[in-house]
């Protein structure tokens, strides 16, 4: 019978280290902006999350739930611990829009919508619905 490696075992065989940025690069699954996605199997329904999350779990515990965890590196890829913090969705909002990461393009949204979708666990196409959009903007 195989061995089942542990979380942190199998979390760390999904990245590589860029030596000169020292982001640690997802190279497994993919969100449609860049984020990884890792199957945590951890609880029942086992679930996928942003790798990023899972990163800042491992090393720091559980993200409250107010809070977001950040990239300070804008390295969507990057599961770093050290290239993350938390901080509140607005803040995450502010640093994006500071540094000019926004994307507007054929926006119908309003900001709060914008905000409650980034925070929402939904799929794109039922987030898509519930707004009355295309899921490629809401994958936008």
């Amino acid at each position: 019978m195989p061995k089942l490696l542990r979380l942190e075992d199998r979390f760390k065989s999904k990245y590589k280290i860029d030596s000169i940025t020292g982001c640690w690069n997802w190279t497994a699954s993919k969100h449609g902006h860049g984020y990884g996605m890792f199957y945590t199997g951890k609880s029942l329904p086992s679930k996928m999350e942003f790798a990023h999350r899972t990163s800042w779990k491992l090393v720091y515990g559980e993200i409250p739930e107010d809070k977001v965890v950040m990239h300070k590196c804008d390295n969507y890829s990057c599961v770093n611990p050290a290239h993350l913090e938390l901080g509140t969705q607005y803040q995450n909002m502010q640093d994006m829009a500071k540094r000019a990461r926004a994307r507007n393009g054929r926006r119908k949204l309003t900001d709060k919508q914008l905000r409650l979708i980034i925070a929402s666990t939904k799929s794109n196409k039922e987030l898509a619905k519930e707004y009355s959009v295309d899921a490629s903007q809401i994958r936008d």
